[in-house]
Order: C-alpha cells, then sequence, then structure tokens
C-alpha cells in the first residue's frame, strides 16, 4: 500500500530496496550487544544498540529482502521479533514438568533518589513506589526440570547477582555457561522503591510494570509489554516486540518512546516533550499535554488529542494508515495537513481559514494560530477535529 500511495503522488520508489539485517552471533554467558540497524523505507528506521548477558549461544542468521517497501516492513518485523523469540524457545522445553521455587527479599538502603539497575533474561518485573528510603526487591527463581532433581539443579545453579554500594544497587541474573542445560530457569523482581529513585530496567523476554515512580525510568526490553502508570519524571521506554502503554502520568521532563513491533498507547499523560515512534503498530494517545509532540508510524494508524501550547509544534506522520488529530482548549494553531492517498477532512467547527487546498494538501489557520501543527499521512485519510 505504501508503494502504491508513493506512486499516486509521483514518487515511484515501487521497485524492490534491497534490506539486509546481517548475521548476529552471540556467545553466552558473555555479554553479547545487537548492534544499532538502520533502515530507509524510504525514511530512516533506527534501531538502537542493544546489551544483554544471556545463558546460550544464539545465533540469527542474516535476513535478505529485495521486495517493495510493505513487505520490507512485513519481513523485517517477523525478523525482529525471532530476536525475543528464541530466547523463549531456548528457556522453555515441554518436557519439563517438575518444578521448583525459591524466593527471597533483600533490603538496600538506596536513599529517597538512589538508583536502582534491573536486568534480566527471562521473566517479569515489576516496581512500585513506597515511601521508604530504601528498596525492597523480592527475587522468584522459578526453575523447571524434567524430575525434581533436575529443578533443584537449575535453582542450585542459576542465581541473581545483587550488589549494593552507597545509593546504587543493581540485580543481574548468573547462568552458568553450559549447553543442553537438563533445566530452564526464569527470574521475576518484584521491587518497591522509593518514589524519586532513579531506576533501569534492561531484559530479553517478560513484561515490565512500574507504578507511582516519580524519578527517571529506562526500560528496554527486547520482546514483552511495558505498563508504565501513575508517578512523573524523564521517561524512556523501548522495545522491539511488545506494547508499551503509559496513563496517567505527569511530568515536566521529556518521555520518549520507540517500538519495532507493537502498539503504544498514552493516555492522561503530561510531559515537556513527547516522542513515540513505532514501526509497525498504531499510536493512540488521548487527553495529552505537552509543549510539543512527535508521533510516527511507519505503518500503523495515529490518534492523538490534547491541548495545544501557544509556540508548541505537533507533528504526526504515518506512511500506512489514517491519522486523526482532535485539539482541545483554547490556543490556535497553523495547519500543514498532506495525504498522498486518502482524503483530509478539517471539523467546520474549528474555523478553519485556509491558505491554500487541494486535493492532497490543506493549510489554514484555527484561531490566534499559537501552535503549529504538521500531519502527514502517505496512505491514509487526514481528520482534524470533530467529535470521537
Amino acid at each position: 500500500m505504501i508503494a502504491a500511495a508513493l506512486a499516486a503522488a509521483g514518487v515511484t520508489p515501487a521497485r524492490a530496496q534491497d534490506v539486509r539485517i546481517p548475521e548476529m552471533r552471540f556467545s553466552l554467558p558473555q555479554e553479547i550487544r545487537i548492534p544499532e540497524m538502520r533502515f530507509s523505507l524510504p525514511q530512516d528506521i533506527r534501531i538502537p544498540e542493544m546489551r544483554f548477558s544471556l545463558p546460550h549461544e544464539i545465533h540469527i542468521p542474516e535476513v535478505r529482502v529485495q521486495v517493495p517497501i510493505d513487505m520490507v516492513l512485513r519481513d523485517m518485523t517477523a525478523a525482529v521479533r525471532s530476536a525475543g523469540g528464541v530466547v523463549d524457545e531456548a528457556m522453555q522445553n515441554r518436557d519439563f514438568r517438575a518444578e521448583q521455587i525459591h524466593r527471597e527479599t533483600r533490603t538496600l538502603a538506596i536513599g529517597a533518589a538512589g538508583t536502582l539497575e534491573l536486568s534480566n533474561i527471562t521473566g517479569s518485573i515489576s516496581v512500585t513506589a513506597s515511601g521508604r528510603n530504601d528498596a525492597s526487591i523480592e527475587i522468584v527463581r522459578r526453575s523447571r526440570g524434567r524430575t525434581d532433581a533436575d529443578a533443584k539443579t537449575g535453582l542450585d545453579r542459576v542465581t541473581a547477582i545483587v550488589e549494593h554500594r552507597g545509593d546504587r544497587a543493581s540485580v543481574r541474573p548468573n547462568y552458568p555457561n553450559e549447553r543442553n542445560s537438563p533445566y530452564s530457569v526464569s527470574i521475576e523482581y518484584i521491587v518497591s522503591a522509593p518514589a524519586g529513585a532513579t531506576v533501569t530496567i534492561s531484559s530479553i523476554s517478560g513484561g515490565v510494570t512500574v507504578k507511582d515512580m516519580k524519578g527517571a525510568l529506562s526500560v528496554r526490553l527486547t520482546s514483552g509489554p511495558v505498563s508504565v502508570s501513575g508517578g512523573g519524571g524523564r521517561g524512556e521506554f523501548r522495545t522491539i516486540s511488545g506494547n508499551i502503554t503509559v496513563t496517567d502520568v505527569a511530568s515536566d521532563a521529556t518521555i520518549d518512546i520507540g517500538a519495532v513491533s507493537g502498539g503504544v498507547v498514552l493516555e492522561r499523560v503530561k510531559a515537556r516533550r513527547i516522542t513515540a515512534e513505532v514501526t509497525s503498530g498504531g499510536i493512540v494517545a488521548r487527553d495529552v499535554t505537552a509543549e510539543a509532540a512527535t508521533v510516527k508510524s511507519i505503518s500503523g494508524s495515529i490518534d492523538y488529542s490534547g491541548p495545544l501550547a501557544r509556540g508548541g509544534r505537533y507533528e504526526l506522520q504515518t506512511h500506512s494508515g489514517p491519522i486523526r488529530f482532535g485539539p482541545t482548549g483554547s490556543t490556535g494553531f497553523d495547519l500543514q495537513a498532506t495525504t498522498f492517498s486518502g482524503g483530509i477532512t478539517p471539523d467546520p467547527s474549528l474555523g478553519l481559514k485556509t491558505t491554500s487546498t487541494s486535493r492532497r494538501e490543506v493549510r489554514g489557520t484555527v484561531g490566534d494560530g499559537g501552535a503549529a501543527v504538521i500531519l502527514t499521512a502517505f496512505s491514509g485519510g487526514v481528520t482534524i477535529g470533530g467529535k470521537r
């Protein structure tokens, strides 16, 4: 559809493009690096470098595709999904029916504004704000094997390393350097931390849930959903395969979101600046307050609503999918709306004073023109205002 839309605009990228995802090999448990990857489809896509420490050797073969752009998106999404799925496959075995569980709790005095780093391979991570100056971390190791003895061996060999020095603490998994283990072990972290702490989370496979934290927060996943609610602070949330949900967050800093394959939902979010970029998936931003916002999807719809700031800039862009922009409040805006395949529909109640109108582009001003709004859809309609 993207190729057809560009062709309708007089652009001719329908000719096949060569996209190469290089072969990647990981020898474990040494630290491995997934290098930064960039694609042009026709816009630049960047998957940032990610580092993990894993228990097995992983080999992701080189992927080459030479197809039109919409097929490149589909094949690329499948390729990056496999990076997360390969860990699940390595860590799970249907023959492992015996289970052993070990729980321990560590209390770490990091102070009201300390730093907590949580890294994992497979298993969920949840972090909730507390009114204390220490962090309480419950570590749940769940080992599966063919027999109870195998499962117990897993608990003996796979551990979680906790390090604490001053106002900094970290937790990371420790897997032995062995192959064809007769067990698989996942580790869950259940954390209660000072609300103002800085928290950094990285994991290969497993969901992350964070509630009411007010300090800076960074979450990077290969495969799994991210859910952040309450609190507020500078936030960076990235996943290769998984949905990202942010609700009821009030921050005076930047919130930066990125996903390769997965949807993004922001509801009742306030921040100085919001950036959300997705390769394959839709973006919903409802009741969002920001001085500036950049929302982009290569393949997916965009639905944005909220008040505008005077002097703010709001840029929404999708290559394949519709855009709905619902401004609220009294601040006016200068509008530039463009689509190569689809209609542009401003709601009459906006009182848009157009300066240029064509089938593909509408320019104009609403009210005092206090903000700048740029809406671009290559294949899909653009709707401005109107009832939901």
